[in-house]
């Protein structure tokens, strides 16, 4: 039996094409409700000889890898877009927040956001999801200060 680690609707197609490729196997999908990730599927491949099925067993594993390949790639892309976008709304509020209390920070709080803001602008022009994310936080955690500034000058 091996795991596909995807909804059997999304392999169906690719796990047909191994089928037809070894009509002296029988592969199998069978669905199941994993209580962590949820919807998933086995399969299990069947022959009496034992070669065949090693060499069906690869081409499943293989075809498993290759479809979720571009899933991986789909998710990362959207990760990346998520925090691309709160970047972009994040950069400008506090360039704003620093105009703001410029004359209630040290210029070390100062060179600090800055320089967070930098990373964030670099990991932003290199697509990288993984930095992009650690910079976003960075900055965030460097803005705490900022924040509750703005908040208790805004409450008078």
């Amino acid at each position: 039996s091996i795991r596909a680690d995807a909804k059997e609707g999304d392999i169906g197609t690719e796990l047909g094409a191994v089928a037809k490729a070894y009509p002296d196997a029988i592969i199998g999908s069978y669905p199941f409700i994993d209580e962590k990730s949820g919807p998933n599927t086995n399969i299990v491949v069947r022959s009496r000889d034992a070669a065949r099925l090693a060499e069906v067993r690869v081409a499943v594993e293989a075809m498993l890898a290759a479809s979720l390949e571009p899933a991986f790639e789909d998710m990362d892309a959207r990760i990346f877009t998520e925090a691309r976008l709160k970047a972009e709304e994040m950069l400008p509020a506090v360039e704003t927040a620093l105009e703001q209390l410029a004359g209630e920070l040290t210029p070390e709080e100062i060179s600090d956001i800055r320089a967070k803001s930098a990373d964030v602008t670099s990991a932003l022009k290199a697509r990288e999801t993984a930095l992009l994310k650690q910079a976003l936080s960075a900055l965030d955690n460097s803005t705490q200060t900022l924040a509750t500034r703005l908040m208790e000058q805004a409450m008078g």
